[in-house]
């Protein structure tokens, strides 16, 4: 069982078997649960679609380890100008390399 952000005990088979967000401190935890058709297709849920702007004919890159697989949009060039802003890019080098 874990403690979910209502302060409520809630099982694996709720958290699986329901719409869960979860709050976090960078973010919020959104979980649905999908079935796979015949065809190896699955529906994307709307509350997943609004939050991640995601259009019909949008591209989807499918990330797949440890066992997990992750759904991770594929942003516009025109969508990544500038969302590194702020970033602290700096390297350390060894002295000999430039």
């Amino acid at each position: 069982m874990a403690l979910s952000h209502k302060g409520e005990w809630i099982t694996l088979w709720d958290m699986v078997h329901s719409s869960i967000n979860i709050p976090l401190g960078l973010g919020e935890i959104r979980m649905e649960t999908v079935t796979v058709t015949p065809n190896y297709q699955v529906n994307i849920p709307d509350s997943i679609r609004k939050a991640l702007d995601i259009e019909p004919g949008q591209e989807i890159c499918l990330i797949e380890y440890e066992g997990v697989v992750r759904m991770v949009p594929v942003m516009a060039v025109e969508k990544a100008r500038g969302f590194l802003k702020g970033v602290d890019t700096h390297v350390e080098r060894e002295p000999d390399r430039l």
